[in-house]
Parts: structure tokens; C-alpha cells; sequence
């Protein structure tokens, strides 16, 4: 008899049964498996460079290394079923700026060349090659933008990098004034203008988003000259005229995370470590959540970007992984995926699971479903809730590409390869159900 009870208490012990209303089998979660609409192999992703949606077309930065160079060019793909359209020419060049389509023309940045190459979108070929820093011998001055950039009828805006300058802050480029009917490899010297700063001490423009003729950009705080912290300011400018509609100075923050601004109707968010909103018209603020009360909060200086469904805003952190992060971490307070209330920055829900890297993806929100797929899988959540619907562990993304959500399909690259095969992508659409 004592036999059998020991028996008994040792399973018991052992038992993923929730005996006491907690803890349980952590690891166990449920699967889900994602119906493939198409699969199509391409070069190595990049994950600094931004992929767009123009017309049921995607547009994709590919990079490739060959004998110790690096290699860049673009590619067009038709989302609806993942066929190449072409690609252009190789660039050896190791990364590029964000591309943007301007009427049949699409504009790609070399920002270490100061160097814009114009394509046909309808073949791919070179239509033009501009030079942005007419200052031949110059190896100190950048005009070209680092990353990001933006779109306003003929107008391409980013921010200066060049931290030597007096004129950091927001630069206009004017693509009216290429000439098409020159040799596409005839090199133009077309310098933009400087349409926002406010003196040396200003920095540079890092986010930028436009609307209905506005810009609205981000500055950061971090003066690369000198190394100290100031204020970054909130602008909005008429990018037709160049008026400055209003300011907002903003003393909390770091002012350069990726990705961080976001409209909705009258509203500008920002997610800058922390979440604040703005009226669009005024720039006064709705909420501004200025300390990092609730550590969940805090996003890094990576985040790829925000979706918003039904008065939130979704995003991921960098934060930390449930299994590889600090011992003394409190999951009830650290989050590496969010939903927050779009009235107030409160947590609606959030989740910490396991990954190898730090999470610099950001969820797809498509019919009350949350999507983030991850270096560790596709994870699929109830966006009012926050439940988890399913986990898919055969997804194997870098964990940092930016995804797409277009026509009911969630596309994403799976990066592949080993020691003797040179890693490449599996571009890959899923159905959003």
C-alpha cells in the first residue's frame, strides 16, 4: 500500500496538470498552421532597408556578397503570386536608403555615395543617375539620406546626416529637375534644399511621415557634435510651401527610434521609448507618457514599425526574451509584443516569449487577428484580447525584416542557408484568415 501512494505522490509531483490554478507546462502552445498562398526564392532580404506596396507590386532591396563585396540591387515582385517581374543591375554598394515611386520612376539612394539611381518601373533599366553633393573633393559633407524618406507629389524629403553642416534638420529634393532625355549614365549634379532647421545646435530629421501635403518629422536629441542631450522637436511643415505650421519641443524621449511616428485621423503618435499622442492641427498634446512607469512600454532603437486596428496601436520591443533575458526580469512588467489603448498609452495586453535575438519585427493586424512573425516563428494572437491563437515554429524569419499585410496575405522572407550556401530568402505569402 505505501508503495502504491508513493507511486502516486511522484506523479503528482511531476504532473503538467494545473492542480493549484498555476503554473502548469509553460512550454506547451497551441500550433497553427498558416495556409501558404506562394513561396518564391530571392537574394538575401535586407533588413536596414524598407520593402513597399505600389499597385499589387512589392519592391524589395536585395543584397548580395560575392568575393568580399557587397552587392545591392532592386527587385519587383507581383504579390498576388509571387512572380518576378525583374531586377535591376547589381550596385556595389553595402546598403541603401528607402526607395520611393514617384509617377513611372522609382528613386534609389546610395546614402554613402550621395548618390540617387533612377529606375523604370515598367523593365527595371536605368532612367537617370543624380549626384546630390556637387562638392566634388568633399568627404566630410552628406546631402543623401541614411534611411528613411518620404513622398510628396515630385518631392522626395529625408533628414540631413550631415552632422558637419549648420543646415541639419529636413532636406527637399526636387525630381522636376532631372533630365530624362540625357544618357541614364551621365552623372546630374542636383543639390537639395534644406527647407527646416533651426541653427547648428538642431539635429537631424530621423522620422518623417506626410499626409494631405503636411510632413510631420521627428528631430532627435542627441547632438552629435558635442554629445549632449537637448530638446528634439515635433514639426509639422507644408511640404508644398515650406510654412511651419507648429512646433512641439519635447524634453523626454531619444528622438531617433525607427518607425516611431504613426497617423490616425485628427491624431500624430509617437513611440519614442514611450507613447504620446498629438493633435494634428495644433500640435498640442493629447497624452504624453514621459517616464518609463511600466517598463513594457519602452521600445529600442530598432522598432520596424506600428500597426493600428480598432483604437490601438501594436508593436514589439526589444526589450527582453522570456528565456534568455536577465534572471531578475519581471515578466508581469516587461513585454516584447504590445497593445496599447490609442486614448491614453495604457497596456491593453501584452506578451514576452522566447527568442534568440532581440524582436525588431512589429505584429500585422488583419480581421481581429495579430500576426508577428519572428527569428523563432509565426505567432498568431486575438487582437482584442491578446490570447494566443497558435504559434508555427517551421518559420524561421530573421526576426528583424519588415513584413507586408497585402490582399488578405501576410508576406514576410525566411532567411536560409549554412556555412556552404550563402544565405537567401524564401519570400513567402500566408493567408491572413
Amino acid at each position: 500500500m505505501n508503495i502504491i501512494i508513493r507511486i502516486l505522490f511522484v506523479l503528482f509531483l511531476f504532473s503538467s496538470c494545473n492542480w493549484f490554478g498555476g503554473g502548469g507546462n509553460t512550454d506547451e502552445e497551441p500550433d497553427y498552421t498558416p495556409s501558404v498562398d506562394w513561396k518564391t526564392k530571392v537574394d538575401n532580404i535586407s533588413r536596414w532597408s524598407y520593402p513597399f506596396i505600389s499597385e499589387g507590386f512589392g519592391y524589395y532591396p536585395e543584397y548580395i556578397q560575392r568575393d568580399r563585396k557587397y552587392y545591392s540591387r532592386l527587385l519587383k515582385i507581383n504579390l498576388n503570386n509571387g512572380k518576378i517581374v525583374w531586377r535591376t543591375d547589381d550596385v556595389q554598394v553595402e546598403y541603401t536608403a528607402q526607395t520611393q515611386k514617384i509617377g513611372n520612376y522609382l528613386y534609389y539612394p546610395l546614402p554613402h555615395e550621395d548618390i540617387i539611381l533612377v529606375y523604370n518601373d515598367n523593365n527595371g533599366t536605368l532612367a537617370a543617375t543624380v549626384s546630390l553633393n556637387p562638392l566634388e573633393s568633399s568627404s566630410s559633407r552628406y546631402m543623401g539620406p541614411s534611411k528613411h524618406t518620404v513622398i510628396w507629389n515630385n518631392y522626395i524629403f529625408w533628414g540631413n546626416r550631415d552632422f558637419q553642416s549648420f543646415n541639419q534638420g529636413l532636406m527637399r529634393f526636387n525630381t522636376s529637375l532631372i533630365d530624362f532625355s540625357k544618357d541614364a549614365n551621365e552623372v546630374q549634379l542636383i543639390e537639395p534644399e534644406c527647407v527646416w532647421h533651426l541653427n547648428m545646435q538642431s539635429s537631424i530629421a530621423t522620422n518623417i511621415i506626410v499626409n494631405n501635403g503636411i510632413v510631420y518629422f521627428l528631430t532627435t536629441r542627441h547632438n552629435f557634435n558635442s554629445g549632449t542631450v537637448k530638446i528634439s522637436y515635433l514639426v509639422a511643415l507644408n511640404a508644398e510651401t515650406k510654412y511651419e505650421l507648429w512646433i512641439r519641443e519635447r524634453n523626454f524621449g531619444e528622438g531617433n527610434i525607427e518607425n516611431s511616428l504613426i497617423l490616425n485621423g485628427n491624431r500624430l503618435y509617437v513611440i519614442d521609448t514611450t507613447p504620446s499622442c498629438y493633435n494634428i492641427h495644433s500640435g498640442e498634446p493629447i497624452f504624453e507618457v514621459k517616464e518609463a512607469v511600466f517598463n513594457y512600454l519602452h521600445v529600442g532603437s530598432m522598432l520596424k514599425g506600428i500597426s493600428w486596428h480598432d483604437n490601438k496601436l501594436f508593436y514589439t520591443t526589444q526589450n527582453a526574451s522570456a528565456d534568455l533575458s536577465f534572471p531578475e526580469i519581471d515578466t508581469t512588467r516587461v513585454k516584447n509584443i504590445i497593445c496599447i489603448d490609442g486614448n491614453n498609452g495604457n497596456l491593453v495586453w501584452g506578451d514576452l516569449f522566447s527568442t534568440n535575438k532581440s524582436n525588431f519585427t512589429f505584429p500585422l493586424v488583419y480581421n481581429g487577428k495579430a500576426y508577428v512573425v519572428t527569428d523563432v516563428g509565426l505567432r498568431v494572437y486575438d487582437a482584442q484580447k491578446g490570447e494566443l491563437i497558435g504559434v508555427n515554429k517551421d518559420i524561421k524569419n530573421a526576426g528583424n525584416n519588415h513584413n507586408l499585410l497585402y490582399n488578405n496575405m501576410v508576406i514576410f522572407p525566411n532567411r536560409v542557408g549554412d556555412e556552404e550556401i550563402p544565405p537567401y530568402s524564401i519570400l513567402t505569402a500566408i493567408k491572413a484568415d
